[in-house]
């Protein structure tokens, strides 16, 4: 049985811890049970679904928004 991936909620988490916080990826992978390349690679997937995917970057600017508010 594998994980579903793709979360879109996990990602978009997973993502703005990484860029607005100073925590390492261990770091935040200790805090989501997940390993560090996880999280890299989880950071990763997000951004190339963005670049696909209109209703994903509406979300990811969203969320964006409202974090520099």
């Amino acid at each position: 049985f594998r994980k579903k991936r793709g979360n879109i909620y996990h990602q978009l988490a997973l993502y703005f811890i990484k860029r607005y916080t100073m925590m390492s990826l261990k770091e935040i992978g200790v805090e989501f049970g997940m390993d560090y390349a996880a999280v890299s690679q989880s950071c990763k997937r997000l951004e190339e679904l963005v670049k696909r995917d209109e209703s994903a970057l509406r979300m990811k600017t969203m969320v964006e928004k409202e974090l520099r508010n």
